[in-house]
């Protein structure tokens, strides 16, 4: 699996975009599973939701191994969580502030 994602990965440039992994890894399951032309049963929909997961992980560490792979959204999750926490009311970094308070 972790090979076979690379190698898409490689392939296909826009893949690698965080915004766009959903998409990707739906693509994948779909002609793996050649969805286009079968039945789709609850036995075979569970297998595809659980290689879904795996899928979802594999991606990432094919990201986190090969940097030279990594969309151009990569790095920005991290600014959009804290962007999003702010506009919920939340204070950003609120778990780090947790386990510091506790160390000290």
């Amino acid at each position: 699996m972790y090979e076979e994602v690379k190698r898409h990965l490689q392939k296909m440039p826009l893949a690698r975009e965080r915004a766009k992994k959903m998409q990707f890894i739906s693509w994948l399951l779909w002609n793996k599973w050649n969805l286009g032309n079968r039945e789709l049963t609850q036995p075979v929909l569970r297998t595809i939701i659980e290689e879904s997961g795996s899928y979802d992980r594999v991606w990432r560490k094919v990201l986190q191994d090969c940097p030279n792979l990594r969309g151009s959204d990569y790095e920005d999750k991290k600014a959009l969580s804290e962007n999003t926490q702010i506009a919920l009311g939340y204070e950003t970094g609120y778990i780090g502030n947790g386990k510091k308070l506790k160390t000290l």
